[in-house]
């Protein structure tokens, strides 16, 4: 007996002494670690799909993509608290729409699978005070997710929230139902703006400010089908938001009804690779003109 108890005592000291190694190189990598996929561009574009559709970099003479679809504005907030010290962009262009500031972004770190999602992305940026003091968190998935991230492997891999320009090609579909009701309805009923999204607005412009950063908020073309299906209660949440730009002094650079063939679009809310083209262009010649 007292051999088996020495054992697992054994076991336990080299297994502890194990996760405390791989935990202190994981938390060496994610403090000291730099993605190689970022570079010191004078142009960092942010935000989720429609950034990462949308824009494309290789447009601009230089800039970084590294948005990721259903990026929340809170998840960008503390992407741009790592990068803009290690990039210095002369410029910040963040993608905005009435679904980046509805309740449904208020879930995202408690139902599934987007939470397991966001976790795995953001793990090495999260700022855990932040997270419990303004949502609702899954924390028995979450600390789930920082065992195996942190302790379980030693890795050099923790810059999964940094996202890359895809192109799509052709168009799937334009039927705006299911998209409709993910950003704009929670069991059937119409969400309601999210001011926890409005404060993380307010911290995006007060840190651009804080690095000297020009700021852009840019809305990306959106079908008809998609434009004309979303509630009419959110026509005062654009209204609000407009005004609070407004009163910020930074540019909302709106796209939403520009006049596109169905041919530049992959799905009613998202640009192709041609559409990706012309509106980063018409973006371009619209930023050289303020």
């Amino acid at each position: 007996m007292h051999t088996f108890i020495r054992k697992v005592g054994v076991f336990g000291a080299v297994a502890l002494l194990y996760f405390t190694f791989c935990f202190c190189y994981n938390l060496y990598s994610v403090s000291y670690g730099k993605d190689s996929r970022v570079d010191r561009s004078s142009v960092l574009i942010v935000g989720d799909s429609h950034a990462r559709y949308g824009i494309d970099p290789a447009r601009f003479s230089s800039a970084d993509n590294v948005a990721q679809s259903s990026e929340p504005l809170a998840a960008t907030f503390w992407k741009l608290e790592k990068l803009l010290p290690m990039v210095r962009p002369q410029t910040v262009i963040a993608t905005l729409a009435m679904h980046n500031v509805s309740g449904y972004n208020d879930v995202n770190f408690l139902e599934s699978p987007r939470q397991s999602v966001h976790f795995r992305r953001l793990h090495s940026i999260l700022n855990y005070r932040e997270l419990a003091s303004n949502f609702s968190v899954d924390y028995k998935n979450l600390s789930r997710t920082l065992f195996e991230e942190m302790v379980l492997l030693p890795s050099t891999h923790h810059h999964a929230y940094i996202g890359t320009f895809e192109n799509k090609y052709g168009t799937r579909t334009l039927d705006p139902g299911v998209t409709i009701a993910k950003h704009f309805y929670d069991h059937g009923q119409v969400s309601h703006e999210s001011p926890t999204m409005f404060s993380y607005l307010d911290s995006i412009i007060n840190l651009c400010a804080e690095y000297d950063v020009q700021l852009y908020f840019v809305r990306t073309p959106e079908h008809e089908n998609y434009r004309s299906r979303i509630p009419a209660y959110f026509a005062g949440v654009e209204r609000k938001l407009t005004n609070k730009l407004a009163q910020r002094s930074v540019p909302y650079l709106n796209f939403s009804s520009i006049d596109l063939p169905e041919s530049n679009y992959y799905d009613v809310d998202h640009l192709n690779a041609r559409g990706a083209t012309v509106f980063t262009d018409t973006l371009l010649a619209r930023i050289h003109s303020i």
